[in-house]
């Protein structure tokens, strides 16, 4: 049985859009157990922008259902510091005299 056929494209709408977005980003996987991330959701609002682009080159569809539609934020993500004895092993480990342990330290502090 094929997975599209021709013809169905004219019935895919905003809204339909909108929800596949939505339970795509609210479904639970074993990989991502809290549901997926915005920066994901994100592409695949651009991967559904290039499809759409397609169908009208091909004659499919008049004009794409997301054509004034934003694509989904993407939210800042910020990563959780280190605590002073995580920071005090780090530099620990960078402690030597070879040539990766200089260039670790180097990078250690570098910033």
């Amino acid at each position: 049985m094929p997975v599209y056929r021709p013809g169905e494209a004219a019935e895919i709408t905003r809204g339909r859009v909108e929800r596949f977005l939505l339970a795509f980003k609210s479904e639970r996987t074993p990989r991502c157990p809290d549901g997926r991330s915005d920066s994901t959701v994100n592409q695949a609002f651009r991967s559904l922008q290039q499809f759409f682009l397609w169908l009208i080159d091909e004659e499919e569809i008049d004009t794409s259902p997301i054509e004034r539609m934003e694509p989904p934020k993407i939210g800042e993500t910020v990563a959780p510091l280190l605590e002073l004895d995580q920071l005090a092993a780090l530099v620990a480990d960078c402690k030597g005299k070879d040539f990766q342990s200089r260039r670790d330290e180097a990078l250690t502090f570098a910033s």
